[in-house]
């Protein structure tokens, strides 16, 4: 944790070789991280984001990039759900934010959405993909509800938002569904086809999200 601090002491980004360098040893010395590594690399990591980032945006992108490279999916679902509200959330929230530090957030939401049947003997990174996609889907909904027509400033900024974080939801959900095909050929319990199934009335009056879900999913009446 001594890099990172480092790196967050004076932010560049991208990050610079011997960031990635030192951060790729640490993964290649604890390539089969356990629980215990595990809850002590959240723990560490919610201490420096708690006293070097919250409250200094000129920082988030450094941690982002960080975090993304410690490769997230190596934690468990409640330790996953934290890092949503306090870093990913907040940054699919945020318009003012630049692109490419939108786009490390998505990829952080997607590296643990996919993952290798193959690689998960405890199931725990499909619990993890199953929640993830569940919420993802729910946001999507709920930011992409038709505002009540007004001219005001307000309404405007909230609509403006909503589909600031609705583009950021169906990004990530078109790129799980190009990098997960078994997705298209055999639904699960987190799987689009079971959304659709649950709020069909949402989804009917929404002709376009229906069309989002046929791109991800090549489904048919």
């Amino acid at each position: 944790m001594r890099t990172l601090n480092s790196a967050l002491a004076i932010p560049l980004y991208p990050l610079p070789d011997n960031v990635l360098n030192v951060i790729q040893t640490y993964l290649n010395r604890y390539l089969e991280t356990d629980a215990q590594e595990s809850t002590r690399l959240h723990e560490e990591l919610l201490n420096i984001h708690a006293l070097r980032v919250q409250g200094n945006p000129d920082k988030l992108a450094v941690f982002l990039a960080c975090f993304r490279a410690l490769g997230p999916e190596i934690f468990g679902v409640e330790e996953l759900l934290k890092w949503w509200e306090i870093l990913v959330k907040p940054t699919f929230d945020s318009m003012g934010q630049g692109k490419a530090i939108t786009a490390d957030a998505r990829a952080i939401v997607l590296s643990v959405l996919v993952y290798d049947d193959d690689d998960d003997q405890t199931g725990q990174k499909a619990q993890v993909s199953s929640v993830f996609t569940d919420k993802l889907f729910e946001i999507f909904l709920e930011k992409t509800k038709l505002p009540v027509s007004s001219d005001t400033g307000p309404v405007i900024h909230e609509e403006q938002n909503h589909r600031f974080v609705s583009a950021n939801v169906e990004a990530v959900l078109l790129a799980y569904g190009k990098r997960k095909p078994k997705v298209r050929q055999v639904p699960t319990d987190g799987d689009y086809l079971r959304m659709l199934i649950r709020w069909p009335d949402r989804l009917s009056s929404k002709g376009w999200t229906l069309s989002l879900s046929r791109r991800s999913l090549d489904f048919k009446h």
